[in-house]
C-alpha cells in the first residue's frame, strides 16, 4: 500500500465527524446493495417480457395465445424499487457532503464564491439525513417483507387460450418443461435472488440509520465553541498523521504560493517606484519653470524699482532747485530792500561794512553783508 492510500485511510480514521468513519462505511455499502437490489427488479421486469415472447413463439398446434401472470411480484418490485431508490440518493449524497468535509474537495474560496455553507455540512444536516434514511429503510423493509413472502410462497400463473376459449395450463406443461419456464417464483433465478439481496441492503439501510441518530444525539451534546473549533482545525488535525512527502509537497505548494505572492506584491511596488520617480520628475521641472518665472518677475520688479527711483531722484533734484531759486529770489529782494533802507538811511554799503567790522552791525545786517559778498 502506497503512501497515498494510506493518507485516505488515515483521514477517513481520525476524521472529527461525529462517528465518521461508521457512517460513511455503512452510507457506501448500503449505496452499493441499494444500486444492485434496485438493477435486480428492473431486470424482472424486462426478463418476464423476454420469456412472454418467447413462450408466445413457441407455442403448440392449437393454442393460439398465453399469457404469464406475475402481477402480484411485480407491485412489490416496483415499491423495492422506489424505496431502494430513495435509499440510493440519501446514501449518495451523505457520502459525498462526507468526502467533502473530510478532504476538502472544493476550496472555501470557490464555495464562498457559490454561496455554498462554508460549515460541517454533513453534521449540521444530520437530523434531515436520519429522517430520510429512516423513512426509506421503513419503506423498504415492508416493501421487500411483502415481496420475499410472494417470492418464496406464490407461482405465476399461465392463461392459455384458443381463440376465445379457455384450455388448461397442461396443454402447453410440456412446451413450458422444455423452454425451462419455472412457474414458482423460488425456481426462477432473477426473482429469487432480488429477494435475497434485499436484505442485506436493509440491514446496511438501518445501521445507516442508526450511526446517524447516534452521531446526532452526540453533535448535539458537544458545545457549539468545540464545532467551531473543530470546524476550524480539521485541516490541522487531519494532516497529522499523512506522511512525510505529502507533508513536504503540502510546504511546497504553499512556499510557491507565497513566493508569487511575493512577487506580485514586488511588482506592484516597482510600478508604484516607477510613478513616484515620474510624479518627482515632473515636479521638479514644475518647481524649476516656477523658479525661473520668480527670478523673471523679481528682476522686472527690481528695473521698475530703479526706474521709479531715478524718477524720485529727478523729482526731487527739480524740486531743490526750484526751492533754492525761489530761496535766493527772496535773499536778493530783501537784499535789495535793505540796501534802499540803507540808502534812503544816508548810509552807503561801504559805511556799514565799517559798522559790522567794528561790532555795531546786528546779525541780520550780517546775513546780508555775507549774501552781497557770495
Amino acid at each position: 500500500m502506497n503512501a497515498s492510500a494510506r493518507s485516505i485511510i488515515r483521514r477517513f480514521v481520525y476524521c472529527d465527524l461525529p462517528l465518521g468513519a461508521v457512517r460513511i462505511v455503512f452510507a457506501i455499502l448500503s449505496f452499493v446493495l441499494s444500486v444492485v437490489a434496485s438493477s435486480l427488479c428492473v431486470k424482472i421486469w424486462t426478463k418476464h417480457h423476454g420469456v412472454q415472447k418467447l413462450l408466445n413463439h413457441n407455442l403448440p398446434p392449437g393454442v393460439s395465445a398465453a399469457v404469464l401472470e406475475y402481477q402480484d411480484v411485480k407491485t412489490t418490485s416496483i415499491l423495492v424499487f422506489v424505496f431502494n431508490s430513495l435509499a440510493t440518493f440519501t446514501t449518495s449524497h451523505i457520502a459525498m457532503i462526507m468526502v467533502q468535509d473530510i478532504f476538502k474537495i472544493i476550496p472555501p474560496t470557490m464555495l464562498r464564491k457559490m454561496k455554498l455553507p462554508q460549515t460541517t455540512l454533513s453534521s449540521v444536516s444530520l437530523p434531515y439525513q436520519a429522517a430520510a434514511l429512516l423513512l426509506s429503510t421503513i419503506g423498504l423493509a415492508v416493501a421487500g417483507a411483502f415481496h420475499t413472502q410472494f417470492v418464496f410462497s406464490r407461482s405465476g400463473t399461465v392463461t392459455v387460450r384458443q381463440g376465445s376459449q379457455e384450455l388448461p395450463v397442461a396443454t402447453i406443461q410440456a412446451t413450458l418443461d422444455r423452454l425451462g419456464i419455472m412457474l414458482p417464483y423460488r425456481d426462477v433465478g432473477y426473482i429469487s435472488i432480488s429477494a435475497k439481496i434485499l436484505w442485506p441492503a436493509i440491514f446496511f439501510a438501518l445501521g445507516a440509520s442508526i450511526a446517524t441518530l447516534l452521531a446526532w444525539y452526540k453533535f448535539r451534546r458537544t458545545p457549539s465553541s468545540v464545532h467551531d473549533s473543530v470546524t476550524e482545525s480539521t485541516e490541522g488535525e487531519i494532516s497529522s498523521p499523512v506522511g512525510e512527502e505529502e507533508k513536504a509537497k503540502e510546504m511546497l505548494k504553499a512556499q510557491d504560493a507565497q513566493l508569487t505572492e511575493l512577487k506580485n506584491g514586488l511588482d506592484e511596488l516597482r510600478r508604484n517606484l516607477d510613478n513616484c520617480r515620474a510624479s518627482g520628475a515632473e515636479l521638479t521641472r514644475r518647481a524649476n519653470a516656477i523658479d525661473n518665472q520668480r527670478a523673471q518677475s523679481e528682476k522686472r520688479n527690481e528695473i521698475h524699482l530703479q526706474i521709479t527711483i531715478m524718477l524720485l531722484e529727478k523729482q526731487v533734484n527739480t524740486m531743490l532747485l526750484v526751492e533754492e531759486y525761489e530761496v535766493v529770489e527772496r535773499t536778493l529782494k530783501a537784499f535789495n530792500d535793505q540796501i534802499y533802507d540803507l540808502r534812503r538811511e544816508g548810509l552807503t554799503y561801504q559805511e556799514k561794512q565799517t559798522l559790522q567790522q567794528n561790532g555795531l552791525w546786528d546779525s541780520e545786517s550780517a546775513t546780508l553783508l555775507q549774501l552781497h559778498n557770495s
